[in-house]
C-alpha cells in the first residue's frame, strides 16, 4: 500500500503561495553573494486549465529574485533530498542525504572559515580591540587568532552586525570568486587566566560567530564541523 505524506485537500494556489513565501524568506534572510550580484527570477505559477469557457479562472503566481549562490544552494538541497529518497529504499544504506547520517544540522557545502567576534575589551581591557576576526577552520579549532575583517567601522566594530552586513566584506576579503553563505551561531569563553590563580576571571561570556560556507557541488565532502569552541 502506498502511503501519501501530503495533504490531499491542499489547494494548489495556496501551496504555490506558501512555497513562494518560504523561498522569499530564505533568499532575503541568507544572502550568498554581494548585494549588487546578478539575480534571476524564479516563477511559480498555478492556473486552472480544466475550467469550462465562460467560467472565472484563478491564477496564482509567485516570483522570487535569487542570487546565483542561492540557486546553487536550492539545487543542492533537492539533490540531497533525492539521495535521501534513494537511500531509504530497501537496498539503500539508510543514510540521510542532508546530514550524511550524522543526525546534525549543517549547511550544504564545506565550512572554510569562521568569522568570530573578538572581545578586546574583555581580554585586554581595550575596547578599541573589539572587532570581527576571520580565521580558517584549523586556526579556530586550535584557538589561534585570525585576521581583522576590513571594512567600515559601523559594521566591523558592531557586535550586532548581521550576516547580510558582514557577507560582502567577508567575500571581498577572502576573494574566492565562489559564492559563500554565512551561518550564525555562538561561542563561549568559560574564563580568563589559569583556574585557581588570583588573576582568574570566571565566565562564561557568549559572543556571536558565523561559519563561512562555500557553496560547492553537492558531492563535495563536508570538511568541517560547526564551531563550538570554548576559549
Amino acid at each position: 500500500m502506498t502511503q501519501n505524506f501530503f495533504t490531499p485537500q491542499a489547494s494548489l494556489p495556496d501551496e504555490i503561495q506558501k512555497l513562494g513565501k518560504v523561498l522569499a524568506e530564505l533568499a532575503s534572510t541568507y544572502p550568498t553573494d554581494a548585494d549588487d550580484a546578478e539575480t534571476a527570477t524564479l516563477s511559480l505559477t498555478a492556473d486552472d486549465e480544466d475550467q469550462a469557457p465562460g467560467h472565472l479562472q484563478w491564477l496564482q503566481t509567485s516570483a522570487i529574485r535569487l542570487q546565483p549562490g542561492q540557486l546553487q544552494w536550492l539545487t543542492q538541497l533537492v539533490e540531497r533530498e533525492l539521495a535521501t529518497a534513494r537511500n531509504a529504499h530497501a537496498d539503500g544504506n539508510g543514510r540521510c542525504g542532508h546530514c550524511e547520517g550524522t543526525g546534525r544540522a549543517r549547511p550544504t557545502g564545506p565550512v572554510t572559515h569562521v568569522v568570530a567576534w573578538s572581545p578586546g575589551e574583555l581580554i585586554s581591557g581595550d575596547p578599541e580591540m573589539d572587532g570581527w576576526e576571520v580565521l580558517t577552520v584549523e586556526s579556530w579549532e586550535a584557538g589561534r587568532t585570525g585576521e581583522w575583517l576590513p571594512g567600515p567601522g559601523a559594521i566591523t566594530s558592531d557586535q550586532r552586525a548581521t550576516a547580510g552586513q558582514l557577507h560582502p566584506l567577508v567575500a571581498d576579503m577572502l576573494g574566492t570568486g565562489s559564492p559563500i553563505r554565512l551561518v550564525s551561531g555562538e561561542y563561549t569563553i568559560e574564563g580568563l587566566g589559569e583556574v585557581g590563580s588570583p588573576h582568574f576571571q570566571p565566565g562564561p561570556w557568549t559572543y556571536p560567530v558565523f561559519e563561512v560556507v562555500a557553496l560547492a557541488p553537492a558531492d563535495a565532502p563536508e570538511s568541517a564541523p560547526a564551531p563550538s569552541a570554548a576559549v
